[in-house]
């Protein structure tokens, strides 16, 4: 079994007799991942809110494929004779090695998910990917997309140095989440035109519809249509729309259980 580990993030000390007995448990897993708690540079520890259970076969599976997370280093662990199969990394990707074995590892044996807190992920500054959108200058940016565009070029040719086909539907739209993060960030360095902007949104539900609950669905496909009207830069309005309302039904919804709650403490007393 081989570790990962941030040199600012730190285990928890029964993560690895945990991912031994996880290995143990499943002998054909090449990978296992697991949650983190987020440390931030105060001290406050938040859940990852990120992170999504999904084991066995992944590309045998369309939903498996869809859902399947880029886990970060620290929470990943490989087992040997898996990780042999994607090694060496190429040189071009000095920053992106885990993206780079997360992405493949599914494509030579299968993953194992644990949902439990073994680690603690700590966010600062300096993390590229984690960085907040209105915060993030031009030139990191153009430094992560750059970071990215690598990535995807080598992910594709591994696929298909080892017979897999980057343009089969399955995996054209397993690899959209690294283009559609790229169109993303293109349109924060220059604004698209609405139809281009409308075809972006659109291809979100389009893709990813089957794993979308029906609401969340619906949205997409709204926000799809909005962008045709109100454009990149006026989007964001349709948004904190859809999230007063939501913070109305929820106080609401609180409001009118407050009573039922009063009630059952007073039946405990």
């Amino acid at each position: 079994m081989i570790a990962l580990l941030d040199a600012d993030d730190v285990w928890l000390p029964e993560k690895l007799e945990r991912l031994y007995e996880v290995f143990e448990r499943h002998p054909a897993a090449g990978m296992v991942y697991h949650r983190v708690h987020l440390w931030s540079s105060t001290g406050d520890i938040s859940e990852d809110p990120y992170f999504i259970s999904v084991s066995g076969r992944v590309p045998e599976d369309r939903r498996a494929l869809l859902q399947y997370p880029m886990a970060g280093t620290s929470c990943l662990a490989f087992r040997r004779e898996a990780l042999q199969k994607l090694l060496p990394v190429p040189e071009s990707l000095r920053f992106q090695a885990d993206a780079y074995l997360t992405a493949l590892v599914i494509f030579v044996a299968p993953v194992a998910a644990v949902p439990e807190f073994l680690g603690k992920y700590r966010l600062h500054g300096a993390n590229l990917f984690q960085a907040n959108a209105d915060r993030i200058s031009r030139s990191q940016i153009e430094r992560k997309m750059a970071m990215r565009e690598a990535l995807l070029g080598e992910i594709r040719n591994w696929l298909q140095k080892h017979g897999q086909d980057p343009s089969s539907p399955d995996i054209r739209a397993y690899l959209k989440q690294w283009t559609k993060a790229q169109e993303s960030d293109g349109f924060a360095l220059r604004a698209p035109r609405r139809w281009k902007y409308f075809r972006h949104l659109l291809d979100f539900p389009r893709t990813y519809g089957e794993i979308m609950t029906p609401r969340h669905r619906a949205y997409s496909y709204l926000r799809a249509f909005a962008a045709l009207f109100l454009g990149h830069h006026h989007l964001y309005v349709l948004d904190e729309v859809r999230m007063k309302r939501k913070r109305l039904f929820t106080s609401s919804a609180e409001n009118s259980l407050a009573p039922e709650k009063e009630k059952a403490m007073a039946a405990k007393v």
